[in-house]
């Protein structure tokens, strides 16, 4: 079952946002899509870089659906932006929780733009929220350059069945992950 209450208002911009300071070096795993955490087959394959991450969040750069040759025609959002956004949720959430999560829904989510109307590479900041022995909450937010495009409050994240049990990480200043 599935609930949501849509509005629609004017278009504009969205508030910035700041990126978590206390992040380090992205060291998990050299491959993005490992099989295990994202399973997603190659044309779903829209991050193309970790740049930071932390327990205090994640940056990752992403393309879009024309980037990864998709017929955008007539579409109202990018798909492909929008699974990138839950799919560094997930790489932040095995961060901070120590093991594959599931997205269970978020919020809110707030777009900028009408269509998928990214020509190139964007930015994704993950901000960490709440976290727990099995859940994590989070933002994320896309940039096109300073700009941002689409912004996701209360992205919920629960440990997947069978995943060893997790130790909920510390942010540090400076930690590398």
């Amino acid at each position: 079952h599935y609930r949501a209450i849509a509005t629609v208002g004017a278009a504009g911009a969205l508030p910035s946002v700041t990126t978590p300071s206390d992040l380090g070096p992205w060291t998990l795993r050299t491959d993005i899509y490992d099989g295990h955490l994202l399973f997603h087959g190659p044309r779903f394959h829209a991050i193309t870089a970790i740049e930071s991450a932390g327990a205090a969040g994640l940056v990752a750069t992403a393309i879009g659906a024309e980037a990864l040759g998709w017929q955008t025609c007539g579409m109202h959002t990018d798909p492909a932006l929008t699974d990138a956004a839950m799919q560094a949720a997930l790489l932040w959430a095995e961060v901070a929780l120590g093991g594959a999560t599931l997205p269970m829904g978020y919020d809110r989510l707030r777009l900028a733009t009408h269509g998928p109307v990214v020509a190139g590479p964007v930015s994704v900041v993950v901000r960490a929220g709440q976290t727990a022995a099995s859940k994590a909450t989070c933002a994320v937010d896309i940039l096109d350059g300073e700009r941002v495009i689409a912004s996701w409050a209360g992205v919920n994240l629960v440990m997947r069945p069978g995943e060893p049990r997790p130790v909920v990480a510390q942010a540090s200043s400076g930690a590398a992950v």
